[in-house]
């Protein structure tokens, strides 16, 4: 395709690229509706929203990258930190949530923490504002205890 686009006549070459947008768009919503039962747009759009090109990080360079754990399989980093590692936001808690459900959501939690070369933290608070006191996920309590520091909760912070 590159090779076609080169060679193109110039008002051609915008034509090509929209084409391989296009076909990278079509295969990204294959790919979300065959890994996702419910396959809503809002939902696909939202994913698409989160995606980084993983292909464009410079590993050389200092930098924070944040992307969901859909998007980070395949990838590998010194250090990894996933948050929000409360029960009700991760799993996330939904009326008639079925065991095949909190079974993605384990696997997707996996995907997260095998990311980590290095260092893995996992990040949960015991207060939201405007909610009530939360509990670690219990993703986060399956997590055999010697491979877990756990730092004191503080409300101060």
């Amino acid at each position: 395709m590159e090779e076609l686009r080169d060679t193109a006549v110039p008002e051609f070459r915008e034509d090509i690229e929209w084409r391989q947008r296009r076909i990278q768009f079509m295969n990204a919503a294959i790919h979300f509706e065959s890994v996702n039962d419910e396959g809503q747009l809002t939902n696909f759009l939202d994913y698409q929203k989160l995606l980084t090109n993983i292909d464009e990080l410079d590993d050389k360079t200092e930098q924070l990258t944040l992307m969901t754990l859909h998007a980070a399989k395949g990838t590998e980093f010194p250090v990894v930190i996933i948050l929000g590692m409360e029960e009700g936001s991760f799993p996330m808690w939904r009326q008639n949530i079925t065991e095949s459900e909190i079974e993605e959501e384990r696997r997707l939690f996996y995907v997260g923490m095998t990311r980590a070369q290095n260092q893995l933290y996992l990040s949960s608070t015991t207060y939201r504002t405007g909610d009530r006191d939360r509990s670690a996920s219990m993703f986060v309590r399956e997590v055999p205890s010697n491979y877990v520091i756990k730092w004191p909760a503080s409300r101060n912070v």
